[in-house]
């Protein structure tokens, strides 16, 4: 309590001394020109992204709104997508989260990076695209996409299991967590996961990444499914002359409260 009231403290001091910060000042529609929206319902996606729509339907895509933006005189591209929960908006954002110069900084979940500023947060996935050599930035970008994030969220949050939590630490989120619901988003995760889920239906995984393994966490739909996985994870005729080995950490089988999961470790 007495950390977040000193971090309250600071950032009023900030505000005060500086109200360009993206955190002092929210945006009004004042601030901010519409040039031109869009809006892509369902698979109306694949007008928009022709070839990578599939990956966002893995997710339970809805709706996405594009969106030309001029603030202070600078073009941004704004895209909004909602997702049917908090755990798919992260799940969509943690597939496009590669090399952030700085990382959940500014929201919940945000990166930048030298062209784009990415947030998830509630059940909203937003991107805005600028071009810093014709004037727009990072700051620009965070503080629109904090406009339309006040405009949209639900207020929701994605619920990462205990044991990931603790796992990750201090570290930032953004950097090392992924979450997938299908194989699409696994494979692109890591590829070489994917022949253990192969058949198997309405599952979601999170993934932990390490330097040099990745830890999976994956809750699934029933015993039988549970079975079959584990079962693929101990199988070394499965796993063919493949000589990377999951390690198992954890198995849960409760029947009375529906849980059903795995966690295990692939070295890379």
């Amino acid at each position: 309590m007495v950390k977040k009231t000193f971090l309250g403290f600071l950032l009023a001091l900030l505000c005060t001394a500086n109200e360009s910060f993206s955190f002092c000042r929210k945006l009004s529609e004042n601030d901010l020109t519409i040039v031109r929206e869009r809006e892509y319902v369902g698979e109306a996606l694949y007008g928009y992204i022709n070839g990578g729509s599939d990956l966002y339907l893995e997710y339970g895509f809805r709706t996405l709104k594009v969106i030309d933006v001029q603030y202070k005189g600078n073009s941004y591209v704004v895209e909004v997508y909602s997702m049917p929960s908090p755990e798919d908006a992260f799940g969509i954002y943690s597939q496009h989260t590669f090399k952030c110069s700085s990382a959940d900084s500014l929201f919940l979940f945000d990166c930048s990076s030298a062209r784009q500023f990415q947030l998830a947060q509630g059940n909203l996935y937003i991107s805005v695209v600028f071009d810093p050599f014709k004037g727009a930035s990072r700051e620009g970008a965070s503080a629109v996409s904090g406009y339309f994030l006040s405009k949209y969220d639900n207020g929701n949050r994605p619920r990462i299991p205990a044991n990931i939590i603790l796992l990750l630490a201090d570290e930032k989120a953004s950097r090392r967590l992924k979450y997938s619901r299908g194989l699409i988003s696994l494979g692109n995760i890591n590829y070489a996961a994917c022949k253990y889920f192969e058949d198997l239906a309405n599952y979601n995984i999170w993934v932990l990444k390490e330097s040099d393994s990745d830890i999976f966490l994956c809750s699934l739909i029933d015993e039988k499914s549970l079975e079959i996985l584990r079962k693929r994870l101990e199988n070394k005729d499965f796993l063919e002359n493949d000589s990377n080995v999951p390690n198992i950490l954890e198995v849960v089988n409760n029947k009375e409260s529906n849980n059903f999961s795995v966690m295990f470790r692939l070295n890379k």
